[in-house]
């Protein structure tokens, strides 16, 4: 009697283990790119509790590198897994930085610096560029692990929670690069240099990307890299950060409204916006919530949500300053079925991140 096998049924990979193997390999590429040493990670590297009413907050200082994961990949995705709902940084793919339908809309949206190129342009180059400033491939880690769990995201930062459109008019440092970019391609291509003899010639020829330690990086854009943090400078400050004092009202409590620049301002009303985030995430109902972020923004979080009106007349202060520049920045998000076209990896291709409206 002939026998017929059955028909082989191909594994379709779960979430969790599509997530798991990305992980493995993000992991071997990072260790062999290691630009951080363990120890330096290892000393950034702070956590924090808070309560706010009934819900726990775990905070996770990090400095955001890829590196950070070989070091504490399985500390990040525990907090991940236990928590309601992440709360992070940034969010690439949440935020349609990789989508590729966006592509049409920026194309027709010349760059603020240069016409000459679009902004479809700048957030190739930004995309391009992520592993050598740290900006996206740290925090898309982060959402592929608020997918593997089905957790919801949340975003509040003020410098990241955009929509690609302004986020790219914002970047300066992502105008300059796709210049720079485009100026080195076509030096290579007149020495009829292409594709991995490019990589090389550039190489050769002392062409390294410049962009990154560029003398004339904005000052918005090196806060925005997150090297520098003037919350602690002025939280102390009068509220009234908006009013020039006389000189004789000066104290040595710390600068004066006088003294203080509008990205010190920003960078101290990111922190607040931060704080009052989780207190409305609370309020929404979020039990357990999970916080990564950069290290030195951990301890002035928490001095915002101790000092809650302190931290409210700082927000009103600034109130004007954030109209201007990101009056949208609470954002949360959540899976949904859907076709996931993203230019990179995605965690399930039939789930897509939606935002969701909280009070």
């Amino acid at each position: 009697m002939e026998r017929f096998p059955f028909p082989s049924i191909e594994h379709i990979p779960t979430t969790s283990e599509r997530v798991t193997g990305h992980s493995r390999e993000f992991d071997r590429e990072s260790e062999s790119k290691r630009k951080f040493p363990s120890e330096q990670i290892r000393s950034n590297m702070e956590t924090r509790h808070w309560k706010i009413g009934a819900s726990d907050i775990n905070a996770i200082g990090t400095m955001h590198v890829p590196e950070t994961f070989l070091e504490f990949r399985s500390e990040i995705e525990s907090a991940i897994r236990e928590s309601d709902i992440v709360v992070v940084e940034y969010a690439p793919e949440a935020q349609g930085m990789y989508d590729r339908d966006t592509a049409s809309h920026l194309s027709a949206i010349p760059s603020p610096s240069n016409p000459a190129y679009n902004l479809e342009q700048v957030r190739q180059t930004a995309i391009g560029h992520e592993r050598e400033w740290n900006i996206g491939i740290f925090h898309h880690e982060l959402e592929l692990l608020a997918a593997k769990y089905g957790k919801d995201l949340a975003c509040a930062d003020l410098n990241y929670s955009m929509d690609p459109e302004e986020y790219l008019k914002e970047s300066e440092m992502d105008q300059q690069a796709v210049e720079e970019d485009a100026a080195e391609s076509a030096k290579l291509k007149r020495l009829g240099l292409y594709g991995a003899a490019a990589a090389a010639g550039a190489t050769a020829l002392g062409m390294g990307k410049k962009t990154e330690a560029a003398s004339n990086m904005s000052r918005r854009n090196f806060l925005r890299l997150g090297l520098l943090a003037g919350a602690g400078l002025i939280f102390g400050v009068t509220p009234k950060l908006t009013e020039t004092p006389k000189r004789s009202e000066r104290t040595d409590d710390g600068p004066t409204p006088e003294s203080i620049s509008e990205e010190m301002r920003w960078n101290a009303l990111r922190d607040a916006h931060i704080a009052d985030a989780l207190h409305r995430l609370a309020d929404a109902g979020y039990k357990k919530i999970t916080l990564i972020y950069g290290t030195a923004h951990i301890k002035f979080i928490e001095q915002n949500l101790l000092q809650r009106e302190r931290s409210k007349n700082v927000m009103k202060a600034g109130e004007s300053l954030v109209k201007k520049r990101n009056p949208d920045s609470f954002r949360v998000y959540e899976l949904e079925d859907g076709p996931n076209d993203s230019e990179k990896f995605v965690a399930d291709p039939h789930k897509v991140w939606r935002r969701k409206r909280v009070p």
